[in-house]
């Protein structure tokens, strides 16, 4: 007497081939969605499928944002380990959280009195840290960030 049984491997061919798709699309580049949650005005990326960086316009010079990133880390505890100029318009200020985690915030002046900020913590990110640092530069600049470049 011969046990037939189901025919389970091109149902489980096509499952794996399924899976392997959706694993890989999300690696094919950076998408950007609002995220509410990170501080007003704020935007979170999607980088290789993981939240990493949210970012924010602020009406203010490159130089007071500077001065104002710094005070957040300060109050935040997060220790400020240096800066690179990568351009007359783009810096980078690193520092790391007591917890040890990396943390990285990019200004990018967009125009004499606007900057960008953007700011990632950690390889994959943390919301909660974001949406607090992002409150206190707020009320630091005594603006509001903006999701799009206000037009100044």
């Amino acid at each position: 007497m011969r046990i037939q049984y189901p025919n389970y491997g091109k149902q489980l061919g096509w499952m794996v081939a399924a899976l392997c798709v959706g694993a890989v699309l999300p690696l094919s580049g950076c998408v950007a969605i609002a995220a509410a949650g990170a501080g007003a005005g704020s935007v979170a990326a999607v980088n290789a499928g993981i939240l990493s960086d949210y970012h924010a316009y602020y009406p203010r010079p490159l130089g007071t944002v500077q001065t104002a990133v710094l005070q957040v880390f300060s109050e935040m505890h997060i220790t400020y380990v240096g800066n690179v100029k990568k351009n007359p318009d783009k810096w980078i200020i690193d520092g790391k959280t007591t917890a040890g985690t990396d943390v990285s915030v990019i200004l990018k002046s967009t125009s004499q009195e606007v900057t960008k900020v953007t700011m990632g913590v950690g390889l994959f990110g943390n919301k909660t840290l974001s949406r607090q640092f992002f409150s206190l530069l707020n009320q630091t600049l005594g603006v509001q960030a903006t999701v799009k470049a206000p037009s100044i």
